[in-house]
């Protein structure tokens, strides 16, 4: 997009090439996949038909979504207790930790000639 607006600031190349974007307004040329669907209906143009929605954006929204459905599985919810249960928990007792290893000093490097 950055690129885009350096090299094509006018939007002469874009509107050229690219006949469904002649209807977009200026400020969502660059970014059509932001255009609100109501602004969409307006321009008679469709996200994702007319224009391409960058694929790390539908990625993440995929991605996203499925993250959100696991918080609300009761399973889900059980696993990440035990584990804040098992490793988050500050009453251990002294046994639980092992002794921390000793650290060996480096050997002095030395200089005899």
């Amino acid at each position: 997009m950055k690129r885009a607006q350096e090299h094509d600031p006018h939007r002469h190349f874009v509107r050229r090439w690219l006949p469904a974007m002649q209807r977009m307004p200026d400020t969502w040329l660059f970014p059509p996949w932001l255009l609100p669907p109501e602004q969409q209906a307006r321009c008679r143009v469709k996200s994702g038909v007319d224009s391409a929605v960058p694929l790390v954006e539908v990625a993440t929204r995929a991605t996203k979504e499925r993250v959100y459905a696991l918080r609300d599985d009761p399973a889900e919810v059980a696993v990440q207790a035990s584990i804040v249960k098992r490793h988050g928990s500050r009453n251990r007792s002294a046994e639980s930790f092992s002794k921390p290893r000793p650290v060996e000093s480096p050997a002095q490097a030395t200089l005899d000639f």
